[in-house]
This record gives C-alpha cells, sequence and structure tokens, in this order.
C-alpha cells in the first residue's frame, strides 16, 4: 500500500485491523475511520519528511535519519509485517512479526535500521525505543555509532552499550 510497500494484510496488521476491512475501505463499501486516515495522512507526511545523512555503511550505502525528533507512524500490537523492501528473505508466513515479543520487535527494527530509509525510520522506530535498546540491534557498529550521535543530538537518552550487555547478563 503506497510508499511503505505494504500489501493489504501487512498494512491491516500494522494497524490492528483485517485485512477483510482494508479491502471494504479500498473498494469504497465502507469508510475508512478517523484514526485510520490519520494514520495514511503520517504515512504521507513519512514520505515527504527531511533527511539527514548520518554517514554511510560498511557497503557504502547512505545511513538517513529523520532530521527531527518524530513519532512511529505505526504501532502494531500483536502480529505485523514490514514492507518487502525492507525484510525480503525467508517465506511470506516467516515474515510475520509479533509485537509482543521482544526478540521480534529487536529483529524488525535491526531490518529498518539496516535496510530502511529516514522514512521507514520515521514509519516503524519509536525513537525513545531504538535509544533505550540501541546496544541490542544486530546493526553494524558504523550503523549504531552514527545512530547514537544522531539520537543524542535530538535529546534523546542512549543507553551505553556496556550498561546494556551487563543488565542482560544479570
Amino acid at each position: 500500500m503506497g510508499p511503505a510497500h505494504l500489501d493489504q494484510t501487512a498494512f491491516a496488521a500494522a494497524v490492528n485491523v483485517t485485512q477483510g476491512a482494508v479491502s471494504q475501505w479500498l473498494s469504497g463499501r465502507r469508510s475508512t475511520p478517523t484514526d485510520v486516515e490519520e494514520v495514511l495522512r503520517q504515512l504521507g507526511l513519512a514520505w515527504r519528511g527531511e533527511a539527514v545523512r548520518l554517514g554511510t555503511d560498511p557497503l557504502g550505502r547512505y545511513l538517513t535519519a529523520p532530521v527531527e525528533r518524530w513519532s512511529p507512524v505505526f504501532r502494531p500490537r500483536g502480529r505485523f509485517r514490514l514492507g518487502i523492501h525492507l525484510n525480503w528473505s525467508g517465506s511470506a508466513s516467516a515474515r510475520w512479526f509479533d509485537a509482543e515479543d521482544a526478540g521480534d520487535v529487536l529483529e524488525s527494527y535491526s531490518l529498518v535500521l539496516t535496510n530502511g530509509t529516514a522514512a521507514d525510520v520515521h514509519t516503524w522506530i519509536d525513537p525513545e525505543l531504538l535509544a533505550r535498546f540501541l546496544p541490542l540491534f544486530r546493526i553494524s557498529d558504523q550503523r549504531r555509532t552514527a545512530w547514537a550521535a544522531h539520537l543524542k543530538s535530538l535529546g534523546y537518552a542512549v543507553k551505553d552499550a556496556a550498561e546494556e550487555v551487563r543488565r542482560a547478563a544479570v
């Protein structure tokens, strides 16, 4: 669906409704709820937002981030799926995540941070969670360092990697 590259099923999961409801909205058989209209408006804004270049990763790809503090467009509850441009490997059923499973959330954030743009970050990533758990994401050191500096510049409290490792060991 649109610039987020979500099919109806993935969009439905991201806004916590059924795929049938999305189909009815798109066909005009049912009106789109106000809260979903707001998500769609924010999604459109996310793709036009300003981005800052944080540097490059080990493969030479640009790292981009929202230029200002942000709130994520999607706050999934239950099962959700990222756009295919972010998570393309594995079977269709294996690409689903559970928002209640910390490991799934960490994995989904790692995929967005590795494969996504500033707009994808704005769409899927809660900056407070990113700052708090940055040391735990499976991303390159270049990405982690760049994100830590950017989040600090926006006023977020970024956790120290050594502190998080000690807490995880306890």
